[in-house]
């Protein structure tokens, strides 16, 4: 069993330097436990069972992990984009939260299918990526 230790997250910097601490610790737990997100992401894209009842347990399970990784990466984000007000990082953690989400999933298979391929580096561009994005987001906001 891998033991991931928990690390309070920064309270100092912007936005690019909390978000990539999130998103490197949020690979680094995936990288020590890469067999749950294969797994999910296997009955993603497979999701047929032998019977209906099945599919729909599956389903739902789908359903609940995918729910439940969005919302992390919601709060992940509002709280990096906090410097710019409550308002204003709310609505970039909600127009981003499924883009990071998808980003992630996108460099974890990435990683899967060429390991000497680096996580660290993936998660500097999603989060690159991501406070770019959401910068122009939270300004257009603030403008408002």
């Amino acid at each position: 069993m891998v033991t991931v230790t928990r690390r309070e997250s920064p309270r100092e910097g912007g936005a690019r330097d909390r978000l990539g601490w999130y998103l490197r610790r949020t690979g680094e737990v995936f990288l020590a436990n890469p067999d749950f997100l294969r797994l999910h992401l296997i009955l993603l894209m497979n999701a047929e069972a032998s019977d209906e009842a099945e599919a729909a347990e599956v389903d739902r399970i789908i359903e609940r992990v995918r729910r439940d990784g969005t919302v992390i990466m919601n709060r992940m984000i509002a709280d990096s984009f906090a410097a710019y007000g409550p308002e204003a990082a709310q609505a970039v953690a909600d127009r981003l939260d499924r883009f990071a989400v998808s980003g992630f999933d996108g460099a974890f298979v990435a990683w899967q299918a060429d390991r000497s391929q680096s996580m660290d580096a993936a998660m500097a561009l999603l989060t690159d990526a991501v406070v770019a994005v959401g910068e122009s987001i939270a300004e257009s906001v603030r403008a408002e």
